[in-house]
Formats: structure tokens, sequence, C-alpha cells
């Protein structure tokens, strides 16, 4: 669950350390270990002129802890290029919150204050429930890359035998429009020599398909929809088989 108005909260989740999952285990130390004071974030990164460091295409943030065991509020700010501006849009958090908001990946996000309060509000009741109780999450099960080295999955080409559909499988991916062109998969192929555990079969139930990650402009939505029998995923798709799911 993701609260924000306009775009506000994806910034943070462009600054790796704020919101990465592979940067969990330093927010977790940060918010047992110490008191937070306050976290100052600059995902600006395109314009070398207005990042942190010009040399280093990388947003940025700085922690500011004090080495006590205090659940002291603290404010977080998200600065639009490489100065600290007072005026930047700011956040009052405090550590129980982010650990009650999401336990698992503990991320300071950046939304507006009415939002965040909602969203404290609302887990506070203990009537939510994550997702991973009732089914289990998978990744595509055609990755582009290494598949593609295999000659098991290849991108339309402009002129192909009008036939192609009947002879290749079409890719569930994400909109073409968007992200490439449309992809094909070699499903003979493709399916040779695999496991009967392997998640490759999961063509043969329903799935709930989403997209994998959503750009700024999508920042309330969560893209899915229903993926029948027979159709196989590009690894852009995350997706919930009918077999793991507790619910209908």
């Amino acid at each position: 669950m993701f609260f924000g108005k306009g775009d506000a909260w994806a910034t943070s989740y462009r600054v790796p350390l704020l919101g990465d999952e592979q940067a969990v285990g330093v927010r977790k130390m940060l918010m047992t270990k110490s008191s937070m004071a306050a976290v100052e974030a600059f995902p600006q990164k395109d314009d070398p002129r207005n990042r942190v460091f010009e040399d280093a295409k990388l947003s940025t943030c700085i922690f500011v802890t004090a080495k006590k065991n205090e659940d002291a509020a603290f404010r977080a700010r998200v600065h639009p290029g490489k100065n600290i501006e007072p005026g930047s849009p700011s956040l009052i958090v405090r550590r129980s919150q982010v650990k009650l908001y999401d336990p698992e990946n503990q991320p300071i996000v950046a939304c507006s204050q009415e939002d965040w309060d909602l969203a404290v509000r609302i887990m506070s009741e203990g009537r939510m429930r994550r997702l991973g109780e009732f089914c289990t999450a998978y990744q595509g099960e055609v990755n582009e890359t290494t598949d593609g080295k295999k000659g098991k999955c290849f991108l339309q080409r402009k002129r192909w035998p009008t036939n192609l559909e009947r002879l290749e499988h079409l890719l569930v991916c994400p909109s073409p429009g968007s992200h490439g062109e449309a992809m094909y998969l070699k499903k003979d192929h493709y399916l040779e020599g695999k496991r009967p555990e392997a998640k490759a079969w999961h063509h043969r139930q329903n799935r709930v398909g989403l997209q994998e990650s959503c750009p700024q402009n999508n920042f309330r939505r969560i893209i899915a929809c229903l993926i029948p029998k027979g159709q196989f995923c590009n690894h852009k798709i995350n997706y919930f088989p009918e077999s793991t799911c507790k619910l209908p």
C-alpha cells in the first residue's frame, strides 16, 4: 500500500537507501540502534549541474541520527536539486510508524503529512492484512535476457511471416507502446527439460498478473489483470498463480 499526492511518494523510491529492498538492513539498523533526527533526500540525478555529485549519476540522501534508543519524531525532506531548501516538501515521521506501515521493508516514504497520518491510522486499527498472507507472488517466468541468449524468446521483427502467431507464442508483457516491441516465445524449446516444480509450468493455471514496477505517473495504481491458462509472462510482470492462493 502506498499513499501520496502527485508523484511525491515515488520520489523516495528513487533514493535506494530510503526504500530499496537491498538496503533494508541499513534501515532496520538505523531504526533499531539509533534515534533518527532528520533525513534529507536529493533524488535528482539526471542534471549534472544540479545533483549532489556532479561526476556521479546517483541519487543521494543524508541521515542525521543520534546514538540513543528513542522513538523521536523526525523530519524527512525531499529536495529538487543539490541544495537543502527550507521550503522543500517534508514529512514528520516516527520510527514506530515506519515499522507499523511496513515491518519488513521499513521504507521512509515521501508523501503529504495528511496521507501519512491516514496510512498510520489505518494500520493502527489492526484490520489490514498483507497480501502475502493469502497468496504467493512470482516474477514472470520468461527472462528476456537469459532466455533470449538461449534462443528461447525473441522480439518482433519488421518482416515476419503472417502466420507468426500460429508458430510462436506471444508473451504477456507490459504495454509495448511504452516498454518496447512485442515479444514471442518458442514454447516447446522453452519448456524442454523444465523440472515439474518449476514456475515455467504456471502457464497451466489461471493467474492474476501485475506490472512489476510503476513509473512515477502511476503513483496510485496497481496495474493488474486476469491471465488465463496457456499464457506466458515476461519477467517485467509479477503474478499470483491459482494454486498458491487462499482466496478464490
